[in-house]
């Protein structure tokens, strides 16, 4: 009896082990796979780009090239051009001396000989010494250009008195160009009926081309003789006079 319970045991370890021995072997899902000794693995190809090394690239891609093109400025002589602006009646007058820029220099002058006093018994003059620029010069069309001041400054404030030589000398505004923004440059053979507000009626020619009332009463093909600046604001206008 005993040794067949042996031998009944023994054939059960027999089959339990031959059914092991048969079972394929089903790899487990967390196991990677192993590289050999003699792979390797190439990090540069797996390693991602960083974020500033692609932000550089999209700037040089998509950022322009900026060509700055300077201006040429206004069409008179490199010298400078000088203008007047007076009424040709009484002794006042502004100049100016214009540079393809825009910068400027100039002056006023007016006397008023019975403005007398004592220390000054030979009158009084009013006069400033000037300097400024114009800026955004900008072509309108093919005989005019508009243009915005960008400042006016005076050698001595304005309302400063002094006498010299028996007269005196009191420190006035640029008259003219005081108080102006805008600002028309107009070409030799700018049709006068295009020129803008009362500008003609400071024109040395306007005596023969404008009414009283500053009204264009000239030839339709009547055209500026020289160069000209309109004060827009002021509705003032300074011209080369021949």
């Amino acid at each position: 009896m005993k040794k067949s319970i042996i031998i009944l045991v023994l054939l059960v370890m027999t089959v339990i082990l031959f059914a092991c021995a048969s079972k394929p072997m089903v790899p487990s899902e967390t196991d990677e796979p192993k590289v050999s000794d003699n792979e390797s693995v190439d990090i540069a190809d797996t390693e991602e780009p960083k974020a500033s090394d692609t932000e550089e690239a999209d700037t040089a891609e998509t950022e322009p090239s900026v060509d700055v093109i300077e201006s040429e400025g206004l069409p008179i002589p490199k010298d400078g051009t000088e203008f007047y602006f007076s009424s040709g009646a009484g002794a006042w007058y502004s100049s100016l001396i214009l540079n393809k820029d825009g910068s400027f220099t100039g002056s006023y002058h007016d006397s008023e000989m019975g403005a007398v006093g004592e220390g000054y018994p030979h009158g009084s003059v009013y006069t400033s010494e000037f300097s400024g620029r114009f800026t955004n010069i900008e072509k309108i069309n093919s005989y005019s250009y508009r243009m915005t001041l960008e400042y006016v400054e005076t050698e001595k404030p304005a309302g400063e008195e002094w006498i010299e030589e028996e007269r005196r000398y009191v420190a006035s505004e640029p008259f003219g160009i005081a108080g102006g923004e805008e600002f028309i440059f107009y070409l030799p053979e700018t049709p006068a009926k295009e020129a803008e507000g009362q500008f003609l009626t400071w024109w040395p020619l306007r005596y023969r081309q404008i009414d009283e009332y500053g009204n264009f009463t000239g030839e339709p093909d009547t055209a500026l003789d020289c160069y000209g600046i309109h004060n827009v604001n002021g509705g003032f206008g300074f011209f080369v006079y021949p």
